[in-house]
This record gives structure tokens, sequence and C-alpha cells, in this order.
């Protein structure tokens, strides 16, 4: 963190279920329902600024900031 272009996120423990990229204004940039270990978010289109990725696995949720350059 910062990217440029993509994202990736990998749970070794737990299976993740859905995400969510937000402003930070709290408005929904991108979601959807992945249910595997690995996941691959493309940010190409989006303009520079800081997000909210909030991630639900099988084990519980988590929330990171992502700065996109």
């Amino acid at each position: 963190n910062p990217t440029v272009d993509k994202i990736y996120v990998e749970s070794k423990d737990a299976e993740v279920e859905s995400y969510g990229l937000f402003d930070l204004k709290g408005q929904m940039i991108t979601s959807d329902v992945v249910n595997t270990n690995k996941i691959q978010i493309s940010l190409r289109n989006f303009q520079s600024g800081v997000y909210v990725l909030k991630v639900k696995t099988s084990a519980g949720t988590s929330v990171r900031r992502i700065i996109k350059n």
C-alpha cells in the first residue's frame, strides 16, 4: 500500500466470502461475493485517493485503508 492498479487479498485461515470498497464518504464504490481464498480487485478505473476495503471471511470481518496513486 499504496497501489496504482490492483489490490490482492489472500486469506490463509478462512475463505473470503465478500468484499466492499468504499470512498471516505462511506459510499460503496464496488463489491462482490467471491467465496475463495484469494481475490484480486482492479482499481484501474478509480481516481487517486484513499479508500476503505472491507473484507468478510468465514472467520470475521477485516477493514483496511487503501491508498491509490
